[in-house]
């Protein structure tokens, strides 16, 4: 099993797991039934997706993470 990889999400702007972008992207979007929670709007407009998907993104393991080293944000 993979071990779990972190990356800087741009809209976000914050450090998240490419678990945690995949189940956002795939909640329903607008009104939702009560219980549910709907895609946050950053995720609506995100073209960050498709490379973090092909983890061409930056990344490191979430051990790394932890232990302090950070995954350089898209562009820099």
């Amino acid at each position: 099993m993979p071990s779990p990889m972190m990356f800087f999400c741009t809209p976000q702007k914050a450090y998240m797991l490419t678990d945690a972008c995949r189940t956002l992207r795939s909640r329903p979007m607008g009104k939702t039934p009560g219980g549910v929670n709907a895609r946050p709007q950053v995720c609506e407009q995100c073209t960050l997706a498709s490379r973090v998907d092909a983890r061409k993104v930056p990344t490191v393991t979430l051990a790394a993470f932890l232990d302090g080293r950070m995954p350089a944000a898209e562009g820099n």
